[in-house]
């Protein structure tokens, strides 16, 4: 948790590539193979339920196989203040009674990304990639096709436009934000905060 909570604050600072060792500790704390255990499997955890920043993803309508579900800007917000136009993480706090939460297999294997239903990147996914490709604890001579697309695309730019000045920000980097969204979610999640008492 204190290697979560510090990763997420030096994202804060500015150092957005901290994203990735945030999706090192997701995988420590939630992800088992037949070699290695979870650490909400040692404490018998999984049966939690965890912040989601997003609704669920909604079913393609009849008739339509390949139904177009974009989730754009699906773990990240687009602010405008005095000093211009930014993109970043979401950041919301947990408010009781109307904070949605998920059961833990459910949030983790949720879609946060999705172009078509042929395109779609879940937590889990985006986690695994970065931890096992893109330099958290590995990394690859090529990135999974479709965590790379997430990652090096840029998705437009949102134009301020003043009086005497005109601001504009690229749509970047939505895989570290995407990240640090995720880590929002598991610090401000009260089943998982009683995990550490």
């Amino acid at each position: 948790m204190g290697f979560l909570a510090n990763s997420c604050a030096v994202f804060d600072r500015g150092c957005w590539g901290e994203a990735i060792r945030i999706a090192t500790c997701m995988r420590v704390l939630f992800h088992d193979t037949k070699y290695s255990t979870s650490l909400i499997e040692h404490l018998n955890a999984k049966d939690i339920n965890l912040i989601t920043s997003l609704p669920e993803t909604p079913e393609p309508p009849e008739g339509f196989s390949d139904y177009c579900n974009i989730i754009p800007f699906s773990m990240g917000v687009l602010s405008m203040s005095k000093q211009g136009v930014s993109y970043g993480p979401l950041l919301n706090d947990f408010v009781q009674g109307s904070t949605c939460v998920l059961p833990f297999e459910k949030w983790w294997n949720q879609i946060i990304w999705s172009t078509s239903t042929h395109n779609q990147l879940t937590r889990k996914e985006i986690a695994l990639v970065a931890t096992n490709q893109d330099g958290g604890a590995h990394v690859d001579k090529n990135l999974d096709e479709k965590y790379e697309e997430y990652s090096t695309m840029s998705h437009g730019k949102m134009v301020a436009q003043g009086k005497d000045s005109r601001k504009e920000v690229s749509i970047t980097d939505m895989h570290l934000v995407a990240l640090r969204t995720m880590g929002n979610e598991v610090i401000k999640s009260p089943d998982f905060l009683a995990l550490l008492k």
